[in-house]
Parts: C-alpha cells; structure tokens; sequence
C-alpha cells in the first residue's frame, strides 16, 4: 500500500531539520549562544557540536523507521 502524504511531509521536515542540525554543528560557533541545545536538554556540561550531531543522527534513525510505516490493516 502506499505511505499517506502526511506521513511523507513530515519525515521531509524530520529530515531537513537534521541537515540544519548538522550545518549549524559544523559551521557555527556553538558557544555563541548563551543557552545551547545540550542545555536545553538539560546537559549543560555536554560539549554543544557533538550532542547536535548525535540528535540529527538519532533524528535520522528515526526518520527511517518513520518512512518504513506502511498502511496496515488492523483486523
């Protein structure tokens, strides 16, 4: 069966949000911002690029297992 729209919307949107998180980890000064993402997941001594690239490659894992969703007949 084919996979619903929404559910191919949002594993784009899962996956454009991992690219940023890898180009802002690479790219950008992570110690620009006062309160990072490391922070907000409430690891504040937590080195700041390496925990973004470990969220977008989780995010991925995700987002693989997410695509894999078919539709199921229940009964």
């Amino acid at each position: 069966m084919k996979r619903p729209l929404g559910v191919t919307l949002i594993s784009c949107f899962y996956i454009i949000g991992a690219l940023v998180l890898i180009f802002t980890a690479i790219f950008f000064n992570a110690d620009a911002d006062g309160f990072g993402i490391a922070y907000r997941f409430g690891l504040p001594n937590f080195p700041e690029q390496i925990f973004r690239v470990i969220l977008a490659v989780a995010s991925l894992i995700l987002i693989y297992g997410y695509m894999g969703l078919k539709n199921g007949d229940f009964g």
